[in-house]
């Protein structure tokens, strides 16, 4: 069928366009100019597999039950599951908590992520991914909420999303990998990663979700080469 949507829409959608229409849409969003690192990296190792809310509260929970972070590596991993239940997989999250902060005392001496500011972003993301319990995008949440480094977070959201914008092959239901997500890291605009990475989670909840597209209201859909209907 000639003259489609489909048809005439660009098949990757820019990703600076995207942004600037996602600022203008949601905002930019703010981050703490010095966050606490060792609060920031047990935020986001609880953050997978779960969901935000159940996530705050473990993490308020944990921090409430263990205020110091230099007593962790040396706690019962029973006593540090107890706070995690509500985000499930307790056991091993604390066994995982336990034995990074572990190898964090070995490597710098204490428990700290400090030196992890003098590190060229992937040599920093290659030894978090070398603790337990930290994946890509674990390593890279960190890095660019709590370093501001130049990297991009892939989750669900953007990983569907980047699908749909044209900025990475259809996937046909794959989760994502290496491969995918450092595709969409080379592409998008490092000018603010964060904003960008926030901005797409809220366009995929608000508008773009896995079950249906609410495209004659999306923000982007100007340049969306996916944009249906309207």
């Amino acid at each position: 069928m000639k003259n489609s949507r489909r048809d005439l829409a660009h098949p990757r959608a820019s990703p600076e366009a995207v942004d600037r229409l996602l600022l203008t849409h949601y905002g930019p969003y703010r981050t703490p100019p010095q966050p606490h690192l060792l609060d920031e990296l047990l935020y986001f190792m609880l953050s997978t597999r779960t969901t935000t809310p159940a996530c705050d509260a473990a993490f308020r929970a944990f921090r409430k039950r263990f205020p110091r972070h230099d007593r962790l590596p040396d706690a019962p991993v029973e006593e540090l599951a107890a706070p995690l239940r509500g985000v499930g997989l307790a056991q091993r999250r604390a066994s995982d908590i336990r034995e990074s902060w572990r190898l964090l005392r070995e490597r710098f001496g204490r428990v700290t992520l400090a030196p992890l500011r003098r590190m060229a972003p992937n040599e920093a993301e290659a030894f978090l991914v070398s603790l337990p319990g930290i994946g890509v995008k674990v390593a890279r949440c960190f890095l660019m909420f709590g370093l501001h480094a130049p990297v991009f977070a892939v989750d669900t959201h953007i990983w569907r999303l980047s699908q749909r914008l044209g900025w990475i092959a259809d996937q046909r239901g794959a989760a994502p990998h290496q491969k995918g997500v450092d595709e969409i890291q080379a592409l998008v605009p490092m000018t603010d990663p964060v904003s960008l990475h926030v901005n797409l989670i809220f366009l995929g909840r608000d508008f773009c979700n896995a079950r249906e597209r609410n495209c004659p209201a999306c923000p982007v859909r100007a340049v969306c080469p996916s944009a249906v209907g309207g």
